[in-house]
């Protein structure tokens, strides 16, 4: 992933000499969705029920990691027959949350490599990634189970929760479900690294006990937000990412190479994402106006909401004109802005010092 269970997607991440790589895309989406997809409906709808909001962003996901001829299968690839170790999709070079999860994920693929290792079949086992210091606003606990898929082979089953909990009750709560005691004076990018053995995974139960019942996030209970309503939220979201796999296959191959066509693209496919997961979900009482169309919504609200949305797409780049509109990057996104006019593919593209250029490849040396 571009910033690993980060609050950006980088497209420019997904591009390599061999062409666009649209399976890692599509199967990383839906963590753009889960972190973004809430800003962006605040913005179209600001009548939608905040408590719903957070549930959306704070639903768990749940996936597998798969032993796969040597390889440590993501569950969403292997279902896409796409066969990429999850360990290359990681920049391990990414001194925050990447290194960190390179580290687990070897862990993780060493843990169901050795069969002989105290870590059975039924066991449970967890890892943190906390937000001090790193890009996220957000702290991550994922708690996976050792168990065996339909061929036999060895998989780890994992519950992932978003969270706002700091260093400190992150440390507790791992102390509750492993039995462990972890040093105060443990840096982020250590624990980040570190794999433990659990004694339970009811991450539920664990935060009712350091925290007491009274823990909320967001103004909404703990029980409530990683209970089973917030799992058929976020079971809706992934259906709606799942089926809009060729919508963006389309919108990446119309853009033959010119990134900028796909930045907007890409907006465009979260708007729809983002209204298809409304009217799924239908057990929720949701205000009428969030079943109306996008066409529907003030301007000003739409506008809002794809700068958003085409922040969270790209990045640090951004768009100087969308539907005859002229945005600033700089006071908005708190960001630099980068469109420069290239003097080798004679292009104006979105490119920093130091980058390389979409249009030529070179590199922008000022």
């Amino acid at each position: 992933m571009a910033e690993i269970l980060g609050p950006a997607l980088n497209l420019r991440f997904y591009e390599s000499p061999k062409g666009f790589d649209i399976k890692s895309l599509a199967a990383d989406l839906r963590y753009f969705i889960r972190e973004q997809g809430p800003e962006v409906v605040k913005q179209l709808l600001p009548q939608f029920p905040r408590e719903l909001l957070t549930r959306l962003q704070y639903a768990p996901d749940h996936f597998s990691y798969h032993l796969t001829g040597g390889k440590l299968v993501a569950s969403e690839d292997l279902h896409n027959r796409n066969f990429t170790d999850a360990r290359s999709r990681v920049d391990k070079n990414e001194p925050e949350r990447g290194a960190g999860a390179f580290l687990v994920l070897e862990k993780v693929a060493g843990i169901l490599a050795d069969e002989n290792k105290s870590k059975e079949d039924g066991e449970n086992i967890l890892w943190a990634s906390p937000k001090e210091g790193f890009s996220s606003r957000h702290a991550y606990i994922n708690i996976g189970t050792i168990g065996r898929d339909n061929s036999g082979s060895r998989k780890l089953s994992v519950s992932s929760y978003m969270s706002d909990f700091s260093l400190p009750e992150l440390r507790s709560l791992i102390a509750n479900l492993t039995g462990l005691n972890v040093p105060p004076e443990i840096s982020p990018r250590i624990l980040s690294g570190m794999v433990f053995q659990a004694d339970h995974k009811d991450l539920i139960a664990a935060c009712n006990t350091v925290f007491g019942p009274g823990r909320t996030i967001e103004g909404v209970s703990i029980g409530k937000l990683y209970g089973a309503g917030s799992g058929e939220i976020w079971q809706a979201i992934r259906q709606v990412v799942k089926d809009g796999g060729k919508k963006i296959a389309e919108v990446v191959n119309s853009a033959e190479g010119e990134i900028e066509k796909m930045q907007i693209g890409m907006a465009q496919t979260v708007f729809g994402f983002i209204e298809s997961v409304l009217e799924l979900i239908g057990k929720e009482k949701i205000p009428e106006i969030a079943r109306e169309k996008l066409s529907r919504i003030p301007t000003e609200n739409f506008l809002a909401a794809f700068m958003t949305a085409a922040a969270g797409c790209i990045g640090s780049l951004m768009p100087s004109r969308f539907g005859g509109a002229t945005f600033s990057a700089v006071p908005v996104l708190g960001i630099e802005n980068n469109r420069v006019h290239c003097p080798n593919c004679k292009k104006t593209v979105s490119c920093a010092i130091g980058e390389t250029c979409p249009g030529c490849r070179q590199i922008r040396p000022c």
